[in-house]
C-alpha cells in the first residue's frame, strides 16, 4: 500500500513489532501555528488540502481517511 493521504481509509492497523528499539525511546516535540480542528468545515482536509493539490473530488476521500 503506498503511503499517500487516499489509502488512510483502507489502514485498519499499525503493525509496530519491527520498529526499531531506539525508535521507542524517541522524545518528539511539536509546534504548530495553527487552530484548526482536524475534521469538518474548519478542518486540515478542507482547509489545507487545496494548498497541497487536493481537488473537491479528493477533499472527501482524504477527510474519511482522517476520520479513521
Amino acid at each position: 500500500m503506498q503511503p499517500v493521504g487516499g489509502n488512510l481509509r483502507d489502514i485498519h492497523r499499525i503493525d509496530t513489532s519491527q520498529v526499531h528499539p531506539l525508535l521507542k525511546q524517541v522524545r518528539v516535540i511539536v509546534a504548530c501555528d495553527v487552530d484548526n480542528p482536524l475534521l469538518g468545515p474548519r478542518g486540515a482536509t478542507t482547509v489545507f488540502g487545496p494548498q497541497k493539490g487536493a481537488n473537491a473530488q479528493t477533499i472527501p476521500v482524504l477527510e474519511a481517511g482522517l476520520a479513521k
